[in-house]
């Protein structure tokens, strides 16, 4: 991605320095230099976009000056025009969005990520619901994160999805449903040419949250995740736009005990797949699940398998054996350890046995060998 010269002319030199930490906490690709309004009159600025904090600029923006306003009410996205107003107290991810639009809007260019070429699709799935199935997820996502230096992107396909469970996020930052509203209408397809076509892709910092270690998410929505809306052409469009922003080296894919067809081709795009157990009796159930992903996407996929038994009670004895006849990659699990974090928000303990039996599963999913 190219860099992105940002001014910021602002009076006040806490503000100035706590927003430039918080955007390049969000995109490193800026290049932030903080002026006072007297210093920024005094020399010659280059910036590709200047964001002004200050009365001065309050009837006069336009162009490259973008006013920052108190009240949230006062915003002003004019692209024909060419004049910007953003609330000063929008989250990080949102002026981050707004900036990458603004600059486009400005100069016809496109911040571009280099692809990466190599985007490992890992899916997890559970024929029974309240499994762990997520929590697994979850843990493996902070284990690369964590201990590996990869990027991760969690990927909730739940009906009514948990991620605000275990990232905590502010009110007002966009999700999934904006991103594909974005993403899949018509105009996104720019042409370029009589027989070729380039994809114009939203920005993703706008619709993104992390947790401590990094791990990467979209904002939850409230109500129905519009994931589960998507035909399977559009969920292709959707996972080729992730890979296609380069920002990632691993996908993760929670897609419960959901069994449509958009969720079978997740599974079959996954390079492998973590089948979620526990140790309550699920056996004819778990048959018929194993079985109807067979008849869809054909034996080939057991190959994919490594099935967990999650939620095993201290000195416990499995009880559920069904799969292992099909499935030759199993493990065992510890009980989860979680604890309460800043209120409703849960923390993952990655510390102990359960901590050991993810990197364990973390091993088999990234090197099956």
């Amino acid at each position: 991605m190219e860099n992105i010269f940002l001014a910021i002319v602002t009076d006040d030199k806490e503000y100035g320095r706590a927003l430039s930490l918080a955007m390049l906490s969000i995109c490193r690709s800026f290049i932030i230099k903080i002026f006072t309004a007297e210093a920024f009159f005094g020399q010659k600025c280059q910036a590709d976009v200047i964001l002004w904090d200050g009365e001065e600029a309050k009837l006069s923006y336009g162009g490259r000056i973008v006013y920052l306003a108190e009240k949230s009410s006062d915003t002003v996205k004019n692209l024909p025009g060419k004049r910007f107003c953003l609330y000063k107290y929008s989250t990080a991810a949102c002026m981050v969005a707004s900036v990458f639009e603004i600059y486009e809007a400005l100069t016809g260019r496109r911040a571009v990520n280099l692809r990466r070429q190599d985007v490992r699709l890992f899916a997890f799935a559970s024929p029974l619901g309240g499994a762990g199935c997520t929590t697994i997820a979850m843990a493996v996502g902070q284990e690369l994160c964590r201990f590996q230096g990869k990027h991760i992107l969690y990927l909730s396909f739940e009906e009514i999805e948990s991620t605000g469970d275990f990232i905590s996020y502010d009110l007002g930052i966009k999700g999934a449903g904006v991103y594909l509203y974005h993403l899949l209408k018509p105009d996104r397809i720019k042409w370029c040419g009589q027989d070729s076509q380039q994809k114009k892709l939203p920005f993703l910092d706008g619709y993104m949250v992390r947790d401590d270690y990094g791990m990467e998410a979209f904002a939850p929505v409230q109500g129905r995740n519009p994931l589960r809306e998507l035909n399977t052409d559009e969920l292709h469009r959707f996972i080729s736009s992730l890979i296609d922003s380069g920002r990632y080296d691993v996908i993760l894919m929670d897609l419960g005990n959901w069994l449509s067809k958009v969720s079978l081709s997740c599974l079959e795009m996954a390079e492998r797949i973590c089948l979620v157990a526990s140790h309550r009796d699920s056996g004819i159930r778990e048959e018929q699940y194993i079985s109807h992903m067979v008849s869809y996407c054909g034996e080939d996929i057991l190959g994919k398998f490594v099935k967990v038994f999650n939620l095993m009670p201290k000195g416990g004895v499995r009880e559920d054996d069904a799969g292992e006849g099909m499935i030759d990659a199993y493990m065992d699990i510890n009980r989860c350890g979680i604890v309460a974090k800043e209120g409703k928000t849960k923390k993952i303990l990655l510390e102990g046995a359960f901590g050991d039996d993810i990197s364990n599963l973390a091993k088999m999913m990234t090197e099956p060998e």
